[in-house]
């Protein structure tokens, strides 16, 4: 191959499809190696002209796209912000309605577990009153006394 054939199939017209470009890029790299193997500086200058412009024809086909692409995408993430905003905010005024009601459920629950343990505090002490009394009467003073001094122990309410 000459140098103006070389030259004539390395620096093609702007490529109009993308097999042009398949077939630029190969060429571009068979020709590269050799230029880089044989150290012509020369001939790799104007390689990475012809690199460049392949790169320009390249964007001509998908720089277009990729810009609409962006564009739709934003319009997209934009609508679906508006349909999902209503329903997440929903979702938080649910999750806070949930919450606060489970505290309630939770406090009035504790409340009634306090008042069992109260009330059963009070049954056994009055339950250790009467067999104090029945020990008294039974002439068991010191049981009694006993009995009367030992801690009142409740039942466990869970």
């Amino acid at each position: 191959m000459t140098e103006i054939e070389r030259e004539r199939v390395i620096t093609p017209e702007p490529a109009d499809t993308l097999a042009d470009i398949i077939q630029s890029t190969e060429v571009l790299e068979i020709e590269s190696d050799r230029a880089m193997v044989e150290k012509d500086t020369e001939r790799m200058g104007k390689l990475l002209t012809d690199a460049k412009e392949l790169l320009d024809d390249i964007g001509v086909h998908f720089d277009l796209p990729i810009k609409e692409a962006h564009a739709e995408h934003r319009r997209l993430t934009s609508r679906r912000k508006a349909y999902r905003d209503p329903v997440e905010g929903l979702q938080g005024q649910l999750k806070r309605a949930i919450s606060v009601s489970l505290a309630a459920q939770k406090k009035a629950a504790d409340e009634a577990n306090a008042e069992m343990r109260r009330e059963a505090e009070k049954q056994a002490e009055k339950l250790r009153e009467i067999q104090v009394e029945a020990l008294k009467k039974a002439g068991e003073d010191k049981a009694a006394t006993a009995l009367a001094e030992a801690p009142v122990i409740a039942p466990v309410i869970h």
